[in-house]
């Protein structure tokens, strides 16, 4: 049997094998495009007033994944505010686990995005001038 899919991508993950029934919740694949990656960004909710669309973002590894800094463009400001939805210092007594956050999207540089292809779901941090 012959699958094709409706882009071009890069398989990030096999989920189902040769003779291996579907599961339909999983899919055969994970598929990403990754010629182009983006980043979000959890920024707190007192501060999203400072950050608007075109705006430059400064990205490092948060666990040294890739050397330096790489740079996007704030693309997208989410609509709604909700639960920090990535763990921060967990057991850290001074982080606020109930703090209210909205979703940033940021492109990343195409000539970085090269640079992290690898790296989907990759922990960063993003500073946003």
């Amino acid at each position: 049997m012959k699958v094709k899919v409706p882009v071009a991508g890069q398989i990030l993950r096999i989920n189902t094998r040769v003779g291996e029934r579907v599961n339909i919740q999983q899919g055969i694949v994970e598929l990403g495009q990754t010629q182009q990656m983006y980043v979000v960004a959890e920024i707190h909710e007192t501060d999203i007033a400072k950050v608007r669309v075109g705006q430059t973002a400064n990205i490092s590894s948060e666990y040294g994944g890739f050397e330096g800094e790489i740079t996007g463009e704030v693309e997208h400001l989410g609509l709604q505010v909700g639960a920090k939805q990535l763990s921060q210092a967990a057991g850290n007594p001074t982080q606020d686990e109930n703090s209210r956050i909205v979703e940033v999207k940021i492109r990343i540089n195409p000539e970085d995005s090269i640079k992290v292809a690898n790296f989907t779901y990759m922990k960063v941090r993003v500073e946003i001038k």
